[in-house]
């Protein structure tokens, strides 16, 4: 089992995620792999904590500052503060910020700092 924001989620072992990814097509499963990263969260913004069923995927580590494509690099964010943060970089950008919450703080950091999330959604963006 895997621990997430929001819950639990079943893990999957890299084969077995592999295998089912493989069955899918491309455009499908990104589409699967950005929605696991908006569920991880429960679908509400990592920064303002915003419940939204328009939310974007923001880089943490920005790619123009050399940022990848991982799930443990991207969070979901509502359009407000992926476009305030733009190549911000993180923290600096969100302590500023009149919704900072250390808890939030606290799960956006466990989850970039996490190896199993790539391993369980390696596909790029």
């Amino acid at each position: 089992m895997v621990t997430t924001p929001s819950g639990v989620f079943v893990y999957l072992t890299p084969d077995e995620a592999m295998a089912n990814l493989s069955a899918l097509q491309r455009k499908e499963a990104v589409s699967q792999w950005r929605q696991s990263i908006k569920e991880a969260f429960g679908h509400k913004c990592a920064y303002c904590g915003c419940l939204s069923d328009k939310l974007t995927l923001d880089h943490v580590h920005p790619k123009t500052r050399g940022g990848q494509d991982v799930s443990t690099n991207v969070v979901p964010a509502c359009n407000r503060c992926n476009h305030s943060k733009g190549s911000e970089h993180w923290m600096l950008w969100y302590q500023r910020k009149p919704y900072y919450c250390e808890e939030r703080k606290n799960v956006i950091s466990k989850w970039i700092s996490s190896t199993r999330f790539t391993q369980l959604y390696p596909i790029a963006v």
